[in-house]
Formats: structure tokens, sequence, C-alpha cells
């Protein structure tokens, strides 16, 4: 392992302002012990570490899974430390937007997911986003002539939500009735803070209508590989997320518990349904998945440290600074 992602480090990947760096140290001196992670993919329990820092960083024990190649935190939170984390110093270090600007963000981003899902979405879709935020995703499906809800924690979120004339309720996909089903849920950047992402997507398709599909939008491994974040992964690398997915690793989880993929892209955005075929067995292919891990890692290592890679990083420092 490079000294680069060893903890803990002189200078954080990203710089921090002398507020953020204390707010930062308070936690890590107070978090407690992290308890022990399986693989979220293979429930194996051996990594090999890759890792121990984040962009900003915090301890960040990342590894890949010996059996299957899924990269992700070996070590997380108690739910004590999240609740510290989530309260005192998310917003401090990720960023002070107001709720309005949020939802600006939002709504445009939500006409984009509107053009992906559009050859499977019927009129008059009932659309459920978990993580809505403000809801500007689902505004634009509303837009669209769809009916619209949302759950998410945040008070202040919830509150603009609704006075933009949206359904949104406080909490997880609990705070939905059971007997509630959708046409279209949408799921963009949840799934990788997810610690146990076989029950949550189990929860999510009890909820889907006849025909329905699950929009899922995470970060990707590939598209590092392919440039994003400068090749770089101590750019990726951030300590809330839980598990680092690659089209592989995802697809395979989604086949682990009956969902099919219908379009998808490297980013990784996709659209999946309910699959009406058995769940295969996917341990026979653990084997090949791991290999191909292991080789996108390395392409990464060796992009960042390309000519290509120092290049885009100076065009980026010159447009910042």
């Amino acid at each position: 392992m490079l000294d680069r992602y060893c903890y803990p480090t002189k200078q954080p990947h990203f710089p921090l302002s002398f507020k953020k760096r204390a707010s930062r140290d308070e936690f890590e001196a107070n978090r407690g012990e992290l308890r022990a992670l399986n693989c979220l993919i293979c429930d194996h329990d051996h990594f090999n570490e890759i890792g121990q820092v984040d962009r900003y960083g915090f301890y960040y024990p990342t590894g890949i899974c010996q059996v299957c190649g899924n990269v992700q935190h070996i070590k997380y939170y108690n739910e004590q430390s999240l609740i510290l984390f989530y309260s005192n110093v998310f917003r401090d270090i990720y960023g002070r937007q107001t709720p309005a600007e949020i939802f600006e963000g939002q709504v445009e981003r939500g006409h984009q997911l509107v053009w992906f899902c559009t050859d499977y979405l019927k009129e008059d879709a009932a659309v459920l986003e978990i993580g809505t935020g403000c809801g500007g995703i689902l505004k634009a499906f509303q837009e669209k002539g769809c009916r619209v809800t949302g759950v998410d924690f945040d008070p202040r979120f919830i509150e603009y939500g609704q006075k933009q004339g949206l359904d949104v309720r406080k909490g997880d996909i609990s705070a939905v009735d059971s007997a509630e089903k959708f046409d279209l849920i949408i799921i963009s950047h949840v799934l990788e803070y997810i610690v146990e992402p076989v029950p949550f997507l189990q929860k999510a398709m009890d909820h889907l209508a006849v025909g329905g599909q699950i929009y899922i939008e995470v970060p990707s491994l590939d598209h590092v590989a392919e440039g994003g974040y400068n090749y770089d992964l101590l750019n990726y690398y951030q300590n809330a997320h839980v598990i680092h997915f690659s089209v592989a690793t995802l697809t395979t989880l989604l086949h682990k518990v009956g969902l099919k993929i219908l379009k998808n892209d490297n980013f990784i955005c996709c659209l999946v349904s309910k699959s009406e075929e058995e769940v295969k067995d996917i341990e026979a292919n653990f084997s090949d998945m791991r290999k191909k891990q292991i080789r996108l890692i390395d392409s990464i290592e060796k992009k960042r440290t390309s000519l290509l890679g120092r290049v885009c990083r100076k065009i980026k420092n010159k447009f910042m600074s």
C-alpha cells in the first residue's frame, strides 16, 4: 500500500479550512472503535487492505474481498458514531448549500433521469424516491405528469419539498404504507451508504407495482478508470460511503436479490426490474469477478501515475485556481 493511502496523513488530499479540520479531528478522537464488516456482496470476512484514509483525512480502512473482489469499508462506524457524524460533522465537511440551491440542482438532474427512464415510464406513473432530499428530482417527474412521493430524514429538506407541493415524508421506506405500490422507485446516491444492501433492496422491491422498475445511481470504480475523479482514488474515497461499486459488483448484488438490468452505463446509472428467472448460483462467478476487480484497481493506479493522469490533474487545478 502506497504512503498516500496510509493513515494518519499529514495533509488531507482535499484541503480543509481550520474549522473543518477541527470538526474532523474532534470526530476522530470521539468516534469509538470501528466494527468489522463482512463483505456486503458475498458475506465473507477476508480482505486485502488497499487504503486507510479518505479525501478529507478520515480513517477509512478499505479492502478488496479475497473471495469476490468487492471493494468496501472493512471496518465501519458503530451506531453512536454515525449519529455523531451526521449530526455534527457531515454538513461541516461536505458543504452548506441551502435547500433552495440543492432543490434547483436536483430538478436539473431530475430532467436527466426522466430522459433515462422515458422508454419505460408510463403516463401518470406512481414514483417513489428513497432519500429524496428536497425533492427536486421528484419535481421533474411531477412536471411530467407523474404522482410522486419521497422519503428523507432531514427536516429542513422535508419542509422545503412540501412547500414545493410535493408529498415528502420523514423516514425511510418504512414511512410508506405496505400496501402502496409504485411504477418507479428512485434510489439515487443512496445505496453506497447502506450497510445492509440486500434487505434494503428487498424492501424496495416489495413496493414495486407489477411491471415496475427501480432506478439506481451510484458512484463507480469503472467511471474512475475512465477518467472520473482524475483517475485518483483519493478524489473518489469519502468516509460516508460504505461500498465502492463497479458494474460487475452491482450487477452481482442485483442478481442476488432477483433484479435484472434493463439499461445501464458505467457511471453507474441503471434501470432494473424484477427478474422472472430463478436466482442463479452467483458464487460460481466470484473468482472471475475478483480477478476483474483487481485489474480494475490496478488500472486506476497506473492511469493516475501516467502522463494522461498528470495532465488531467493540471488542467483541473488550473480551472479550480
